[in-house]
């Protein structure tokens, strides 16, 4: 079973930001997933904000249901436990992210605030998926993903800046 004040400790002694290290532990799903993304959508940027955010939701939740000792990770609770962890971490990198925005000028508190909202829902529906089937942080549950990405909201909103 990992313990986790280890992996706390690891993390906090170890180079680079909170978010990189937490990256790196979970098997960097952020990376993962945009990879996947640009061999779903032949490297095509234009609209692949909702499927990148709902993937990388999907691989972290995967992650840490993998992380769950004692094969928690398959109870309904460990299902779960790990759709709200990856929610939570979610939210603090939308968090990071909207504040440097601000603060650097690109976008304003309105703008950053709707895109964020925009951005969590589609983690939330990542996070849906990665807590059901497997957790094999793979392309397995790509058709499921393409189906409802188009229900999601992500760029419905246009920055006015």
């Amino acid at each position: 079973m990992p313990d986790p004040y280890k992996l706390l400790k690891k993390i906090k002694n170890s180079p680079g930001t909170i978010e990189s290290k937490l990256a790196y532990e979970l098997g960097n799903p952020k990376k993962k997933a945009v990879t996947n993304i640009k061999d779903r959508y032949d490297g095509a940027n234009d609209n692949n904000d909702a499927p990148r955010h709902v993937t990388t939701a999907q691989y972290t939740t995967e992650s840490l249901r993998n992380k769950l000792p004692f094969g928690l990770g398959n109870s309904i609770m460990g299902r779960g436990l790990a759709a709200f962890g990856a929610n939570v971490l979610g939210a603090a990198h939308e968090a990071k992210a909207g504040y440097s925005s601000v603060k650097k000028g690109k976008s304003s508190v309105k703008d950053t605030f709707l895109e964020g909202v925009e951005d969590l829902t589609n983690n939330f529906a990542g996070s849906v998926v990665g807590a059901f089937g497997n957790s094999n942080m793979d392309n397995s549950k790509n058709k499921t993903i393409d189906k409802m990405i188009k229900y999601l909201p992500d760029g419905k909103y246009k920055s006015k800046l």
